[in-house]
């Protein structure tokens, strides 16, 4: 049995079930990072860009199983007053160099 508070993720099936077990819970990502960082906490469970923000936290990745990923979409509107433009961004977003920045800062 967990002697201090466990963090759990913001998700809605997990906060229902951290806030039956431990009522005093952390409910965002950041928050759960930065208690477990500091000794707060014993476990947390979260995301990994929070993770890799949070100084003096070691984060372990969850096996590939139990991985979930979200996927990011972009799109145009086709009533975009500037296409262009918004072409221009996506090109940017999906550019190797940003892809890189977002691999380093807990993205894949």
């Amino acid at each position: 049995m967990l002697n201090r508070p466990f963090g759990a993720v913001q998700q809605p099936a997990g906060a229902e079930l951290s806030g039956r077990l431990w009522p005093d819970s952390k409910r965002s990502e950041p928050e759960v990072a930065e208690a477990v960082a500091k000794g707060d906490t014993e476990i947390g469970i979260g995301i990994a860009s929070d993770a890799k923000i949070v100084p003096g936290l070691d984060p372990i990745p969850l096996p590939t199983g139990a991985q979930s990923y979200s996927l990011y979409v972009e799109g145009v509107s086709s009533a975009s007053k500037d296409a262009d433009a918004a072409k221009a961004l996506i090109a940017f977003l999906t550019s190797p160099a940003v892809k890189q920045a977002f691999k380093a800062n807990g993205f894949e």
